[in-house]
């Protein structure tokens, strides 16, 4: 007889399924017992900052799009580099969470995210994108906006090359959580 085996598909998703509802009872169970925070509190915290949950707060509303002149070639379409470059900056400058969207999409960025190119489509976690993006960092507006805009820095690079940008700094913006776990109010 075979031992059984948990390599098909529909095993690993009742896995993954089993194991969400074990996670959302736990965190249910914490909050219950402790709803002025604790380890529910913590547990939470860990979610949003890993980025199952939404976040929301005061940030930075970058928009970033090709140059629009077919005289650039190349050099004047968005890539991944691009945004590689303004998410690791955003990080340095000490944003909380950062995520990217197309106006139908919006994917946050994880430890666990990807970005890439596919000739005009940008994928970000494996979600399909075209430009104009739009980058939202949570964090203090300025120091981000700052640290974009020193002389010579990132966003000095994306002008020289072409792209056309935007920065405008918010006092609430909200940013989604990646899919896996239901956000809400535990």
């Amino acid at each position: 007889m075979e031992p059984h085996t948990t390599d098909s598909p529909a095993a690993r998703w009742v896995t993954l399924a089993l194991g969400l509802i074990a996670l959302a009872l736990t965190i249910g169970v914490l909050a219950a017992t402790n709803p002025a925070g604790g380890a529910g509190g913590r547990l939470k915290t860990m979610l949003s900052q890993a980025g199952y949950l939404p976040l929301s707060g005061p940030g930075l509303v970058i928009t970033l799009d090709d140059s629009g002149d077919p005289t650039r070639g190349e050099e004047g379409i968005l890539h991944e580099q691009d945004l590689l470059m303004l998410i690791n900056e955003l990080r340095a400058a000490g944003a909380r969470a950062i995520s990217i969207g197309d106006g139908k999409r919006e994917e946050r960025i994880t430890a666990l995210s990807t970005v890439r190119c596919v000739g005009p489509v940008v994928l970000v976690n494996q979600t399909q994108m075209v430009p104009p993006l739009t980058i939202k960092a949570l964090g203090d507006p300025e120091r981000l906006m700052a640290a974009l805009s020193t002389a010579g820095g990132v966003v000095d690079l994306l002008r020289a090359a072409g792209l056309k940008i935007s920065l405008g700094g918010r006092d609430h913006l909200t940013l989604p959580g990646q899919p896996g776990v239901e956000g809400g109010e535990w």
